[in-house]
């Protein structure tokens, strides 16, 4: 019989998908090798890591036999193997396929119209995506935004979240000092 080894995660955390990855991995407690592949210096490029993944991209999980290139496939995969409580990743087909929607939803359209939360696979996608936007480009205001406003501060609550908050201050220094950019202030 073989062994199973523990699952690798090649990852950038200034990537948004990367950080909807490493959120889910922190809230199931999946025990996972990182290997950082740092995209402003080119990593990604390597001969070793376009033998792995031609699309250059992270996030990228080996887990075993298994090879994935997508952050939506790529946590779909981890709930599926981990999330043993179904509270993320429901095995109802009906749960499941909103799950879903959601997810490809976030992938074409990032805002969701719906003001409910249902913390799910695709709010982990999405709040990485959107916490990007909204500190690199514009901010998600309250007085304009106000359900997406209150979802984010809840989202923003989680432990988890912590692993999205340090990323995404590697991405905004990197443009800061890369492309001395500058970046629209906060309001409270």
């Amino acid at each position: 019989m073989t062994e199973l080894k523990r699952p690798i995660l090649f990852y950038d955390d200034r990537s948004p998908p990367v950080r909807s990855c490493l959120m889910l991995i922190k809230m199931l407690n999946i025990d996972v090798e990182l290997r950082f592949v740092d995209l402003f210096k080119g990593a990604q490029f390597d001969k070793d890591f376009l033998a792995l993944n031609p699309q250059h991209s992270v996030p990228t999980l080996v887990d075993n036999d298994l090879i994935l290139t997508d952050s939506h496939v790529i946590m779909i995969h981890l709930a599926e193997q981990y999330d043993k409580a179904e509270t993320l990743w429901p095995k109802a087909y009906k749960q499941r396929i909103q799950v879903l929607n959601r997810l490809f939803f976030e992938c074409s359209f990032l805002f969701r119209r719906d003001s409910d939360l249902m913390l799910t696979l695709a709010d982990i996608s999405m709040v990485t995506t959107l916490s990007t936007v909204s500190e690199l480009m514009f901010p998600v205001l309250a007085s304009q935004w106000s359900h997406l406003h209150c979802w984010f501060a809840t989202m923003q609550q989680l432990d988890a979240y912590q692993v999205n908050r340090l990323g995404l201050s590697k991405l905004r220094h990197t443009m800061q000092q890369t492309g001395h950019f500058l970046f629209p202030q906060q309001e409270d």
